[in-house]
């Protein structure tokens, strides 16, 4: 995934990423990564739940773990879009 975003073959680092943190032995790191590419494309319920499973699971350097918690922060505080108005 991450040759494919450097290469900004953003649909497929997105394909990668998806597959990694579905295996069975999916390391933390795959959920963070799905995150900021989900992030990055538009889908920001999905990057906050791969970013809450990366803070849960990661026991690792804690500067991965605070860019989570301020993504965390960043994507719960997104304006929503408004209520679809009545038919008349």
């Amino acid at each position: 995934g991450l040759w494919h975003q450097k290469r900004r073959e953003f649909d497929l680092a997105l394909s990668s990423f998806e597959i990694a943190a579905r295996s069975r032995r999916a390391l933390p790191e795959s959920s963070f990564n799905l995150g900021v590419e989900l992030e990055r494309s538009g889908n920001p319920s999905d990057a906050l739940a791969a970013f809450r499973r990366f803070v849960a699971a990661w026991k690792g350097e804690p500067h991965f773990a605070k860019l989570a918690r301020e993504a965390i922060l960043r994507l719960e505080h997104l304006p929503t879009a408004p209520p679809p108005s009545p038919s008349r």
